[in-house]
């Protein structure tokens, strides 16, 4: 699914290189221009802010690194591990990816001038995809709604009046039940759970327009991943019974990304700063 938003005008560095994955981005919490609008190096020390923010990303060429099947057939329970062999040929073969669409409220505090803290919450539309084959014979695609939420560190510093640089890093994690899912090999899912952590570091300039702060940058980012799905072939047991053979696959994946991303943050009022940004492929 690709998507394109204003948030994108932002972005001014071309994109030439192949970079491996992207993914879905903590936020600038941006309380850091929040107590003090005239002062250069942003909030002071003691100040509280909230943060309301949207942010879209896109996460693609995870890896599969285990996975264990669990049978439920008429003939009774198993389970299987699979090899190394097996994972490499699903790396080799098939695509892991993930869309999403997050919104959500941060609430941090000043430790010093530039330099605060945060924590935040928010709702994520999770498009989680798994199984893709280059010839687009079978793949399997969970919707999740995906309850998020961390912590972060950011610190902004002034290198002219109004030319910042900005350092944050932040850990997230969500946690969801999915309430759509489609395989297009024909099983019927039945149930479908993931959860995440993940853990970034951003380095960005901003250049402040009055209320208004556009920036762009880099970052880093690792990301664990571990979706759990079930899914059924209607049969008949021994005696002609009807009956449905069951299989619940639970994987792990994990990806890590150099990205690049593009954003703004609008002051509303002394507490209040709404942003948005979206992550991209190939910074540099």
């Amino acid at each position: 699914m690709k998507f394109f938003y204003p948030i994108f005008l932002f972005v001014a560095c071309g994109i030439s290189m192949n970079c491996p994955a992207q993914l879905n981005k903590a936020e600038f919490p941006q309380g850091s221009t929040q107590a003090n609008s005239d002062d250069p190096n942003g909030a002071k020390k003691g100040a509280l802010f909230i943060a309301p923010y949207y942010q879209f990303s896109y996460f693609q060429k995870l890896q599969l690194i285990s996975q264990t099947n669990s049978y439920q057939l008429a003939e009774g329970a198993s389970s299987y591990e699979y090899t190394s062999q097996e994972i490499a040929e699903y790396n080799d073969n098939y695509g892991t990816n993930y869309t999403n669409h997050l919104a959500g409220l941060r609430i941090g505090y000043q430790l010093r001038e530039g330099l605060g803290v945060n924590l935040f919450l928010g709702v994520n539309h999770y498009y989680f995809n798994s199984w893709v084959s280059r010839e687009n014979t079978q793949s399997v695609t969970a919707k999740y709604p995906a309850l998020t939420f961390g912590g972060a560190a950011n610190y902004l510093k002034a290198l002219q009046p109004n030319l910042y640089m900005m350092v944050y890093s932040s850990i997230t994690g969500s946690v969801a039940s999915s309430v759509f899912t489609e395989n297009n090999s024909g099983e019927e899912i039945v149930k479908s759970q993931l959860k995440s952590i993940t853990w970034d570091v951003d380095l960005a300039a901003g250049c402040k327009l009055k209320k208004f702060l556009p920036y762009a940058g880099f970052g880093f980012t690792q990301q664990f991943i571990h979706p759990v799905t079930t899914e059924r072939i209607a049969t008949k047991d021994s005696n002609g019974n009807p009956f449905y053979n069951q299989t619940t696959f639970d994987s792990h994946v994990r990806g890590s990304a150099l990205y690049g991303f593009a954003g703004f943050q609008y002051k509303i009022s002394r507490l209040l700063t709404f942003y948005a940004r979206s992550t991209f492929l190939n910074p540099i």
